[in-house]
């Protein structure tokens, strides 16, 4: 990712603040209340490599979780990818998170910036056979962020799409997760889909649980499109809701200090697994979606 440098874009609403890190995958470098931190702070050395892995949070186009082996058919064509992720042979969240962005309008509390994906060629070298443009929405009130994307195919035949936010929340000693998902994906031994079945008790997220311990790292389906994220050493919670067309919650509870929670469009590997389930878009068509942080006091 080397490009002329952009400096972050800091909006300000009241207590909340958001940095924003276009040339890293379009992320989120902090998102704060009164200076504590709810996503995790991006460091020095994550912002100077411009490294997405290191933000607080980037969004996942044209796809979220991962491709198995980094290939798909899609009607008679076999399309090959580029695996993208240390140690795993898939694709993983698209491309998007890994290509510089560029901010298209800048206000006070709203702020837009964009990627133009130009297809795969054999000059580019690109992976993701669709021309395609996505922009992403920030905008900012003194209580509430809120993510919106918008994705346009600019190719000349039909694209199959999914999306969603990979947050890396800040994880402390009594940090608590709620959320109603009566059904989950189990794995395989690589980490693809092999079942969806209802969400045993102890991987339940209702009544809320703490994250220390949880060791999760799942896709919830039949989501309600609601969860809640609780600090309790800190006095407040946030309120994630999710548009219809994020109906998927990725959670991921590493022992390190965060975690995340990932509305998103559909499971891993649904290009292989349900293409059919994915929207498609014809050329010049657009899908859009997002999902609100809304933070309030305990």
């Amino acid at each position: 990712m080397s490009q002329a440098h952009q400096d972050p874009v800091k909006l300000v609403a009241g207590a909340l603040s958001v940095t924003l890190a276009p040339e890293a995958g379009g992320g989120i470098a902090r998102f704060e209340r009164a200076g504590v931190p709810i996503f995790r702070p991006a460091s020095a050395q994550a912002l100077a490599e411009q490294n997405p892995r290191g933000m607080g949070c980037f969004p996942m186009v044209p796809f979220s979780g991962r491709v198995s082996l980094a290939r798909f058919a899609w009607g008679e064509e076999m399309f090959a990818l580029r695996p993208n992720f240390p140690g795993e042979p898939h694709a993983i969240h698209g491309d998007a998170w890994q290509a510089p962005w560029t901010m298209v309008a800048v206000g006070e509390q709203v702020a837009q910036m964009a990627y133009d994906h130009p297809g795969a060629t054999a000059a580019s070298g690109v992976a993701w056979p669709w021309p395609y443009r996505v922009e992403q929405t920030i905008d900012l009130t003194p209580d509430c962020l809120t993510l919106s994307l918008a994705i346009e195919n600019r190719g000349k035949t039909p694209m199959p799409v999914g999306f969603g936010f990979h947050p890396y929340f800040q994880r402390t000693h009594a940090v608590t997760v709620m959320a109603e998902a009566p059904e989950v994906w189990i794995w395989d031994a690589w980490k693809r889909p092999a079942a969806r079945i209802p969400t045993p008790q102890p991987w339940r997220l209702s009544p809320a649980r703490p994250v220390a311990g949880l060791g999760l790292d799942h896709c919830f389906a039949a989501w309600t499109g609601q969860a809640e994220i609780t600090w309790p050493e800190h006095g407040f919670a946030v309120q994630i809701t999710a548009g219809a067309k994020l109906r998927h919650l990725v959670v991921f509870t590493p022992d390190a200090d965060y975690f995340c929670v990932e509305p998103t469009s559909h499971a891993p590997d649904m290009l292989n697994l349900d293409p059919a389930s994915l929207p498609v878009l014809a050329p010049g068509q657009s899908v859009s979606g997002g999902c609100r942080f809304t933070i309030h006091a305990l």
